[in-house]
């Protein structure tokens, strides 16, 4: 697969090397956001319950 990448100008390649690069860490990042949302609305959802489970005891 490299050697086909010698047809191409190397500024060429670096270019679209470095534009995927930055799409995956935008996923990646992406991800990481709706991973600690999740995080967030969990510990949120268990203080509740166990705020309302010690307030009706």
């Amino acid at each position: 697969m490299l050697t086909s990448l010698d047809q191409y100008p190397r500024g060429f390649v670096v270019a679209c090397l470095a534009l995927g690069s930055v799409v995956v860490l935008w996923v990646v990042f992406k991800l990481l956001k709706f991973a600690l949302w999740l995080l967030f609305l969990g510990i949120l959802v268990v203080a509740g319950v166990a705020a309302a489970s010690m307030f009706f005891r």
